[in-house]
């Protein structure tokens, strides 16, 4: 008998648009079908990757587990630095991360000849050959292990200060170490985006009661006549200057705040990982909408009770209990 298996994409979904065109023009969504041949006669099988992708919804709270809370406790400090005004740079700066990642969704499937990118790497590699190639992918790999640095150094300071508070002290390394471990497994440990969501719905929760807890102590605790009262207790801090603009802290409050977004790089795997990419650009405006929206609050909030006094990260500026 001879056997003969041979394998065909049946419905490989094929993109072709300019920027100014919708995100994906596409009539379903994309599917690899295979045959084997035996005797004459053809018998499918269906791929069983597309199951395993995530939904509208696992991707939505995904993007807001991974960009909300990246630097959003230091945005009432850049509102010190360039006054009100710089509510209109934390807006800016969301516009700005919701345009380059859906260019950067359109050049996933902008390949010759069909098909999809699979990252940063490729896009450079598509641009500018292997020089591309070469130079996104340093970036890309400094990116990553500078954004798990800055979680571990700020997650194992915290977490060391509070024990110390109750009079558990551990090595901040240790706590480095842990916390870095920590970080990682859920990446190592899940193979697809639909195998993320119980970890995403963790880390947007710690998120929110984060920004709830800043707002809630800086609306209770706020800076009255130069002191902060606690119950009966008041502690000088010197008076809260409140400025329209300060044109000469722009350029670094411009900055701060496009760093708060710096979550919106994984849009190549979430868009990858999505049932319905064609869907991609309205959840990542939603998502993109509702941080800024926490942003601008957490901001002004922050702002209005400490002013000029305003510390980076704002929790510098909570009494302490003793």
């Amino acid at each position: 008998m001879d056997t003969r298996h041979t394998s065909v994409a049946m419905s490989q979904r094929h993109c072709k648009y300019s920027l100014s065109s919708p995100l994906l023009s596409v009539s379903e969504p994309s599917t690899e079908t295979s045959f084997a041949k035996e005797d004459g006669k053809e018998t499918e099988f269906a791929d069983s990757s597309v199951d395993k992708k995530g939904s509208s919804f696992i991707a939505f709270v995904n993007i807001l587990c991974l960009a909300i809370g990246v630097g959003s406790l230091q945005l009432a400090y850049t509102l010190r630095q360039s006054g009100w005004f710089g509510t209109v740079f934390i807006v800016f700066a969301a516009g700005v991360a919701y345009l380059t990642s859906i260019i950067t969704a359109k050049c996933m499937y902008l390949k010759p000849g069909g098909g999809r990118i699979s990252g940063f790497h490729d896009i450079g590699y598509e641009a500018f050959g292997k020089v591309g190639y070469y130079t996104i992918t340093a970036f890309n790999i400094l990116n990553i292990m500078g954004t798990v640095g800055i979680y571990a150094i700020l997650s194992s300071s915290n977490i060391s200060n509070m024990l110390a508070q109750v009079n558990v002290h551990v090595h901040p390394r240790l706590l480095m170490l842990a916390t870095t471990a920590f970080m990682c497994a859920p990446t190592l440990i899940a193979k697809s985006l639909g195998e993320t969501l119980f970890v995403s719905i963790i880390g947007t929760a710690t998120s929110f009661i984060v920004t709830v807890v800043v707002i809630a102590m800086a609306c209770m605790y706020p800076i009255r006549n130069g002191s902060i009262h606690v119950g009966n207790t008041t502690v000088d801090v010197g008076q809260a200057v409140h400025f329209g603009a300060i044109p000469s802290g722009f350029a670094m409050s411009l900055s701060s705040a496009s760093f708060a977004y710096i979550g919106t790089t994984i849009v190549p795997h979430i868009e990858g990982g999505m049932r319905r990419p064609e869907s991609f650009a309205k959840v990542f405006g939603a998502a993109i909408a509702l941080i800024a929206a926490l942003y601008v609050i957490m901001a002004t909030t922050g702002y209005w009770a400490y002013g000029s006094q305003t510390l980076s990260p704002i929790t510098l500026n909570f009494p302490k209990s003793k």
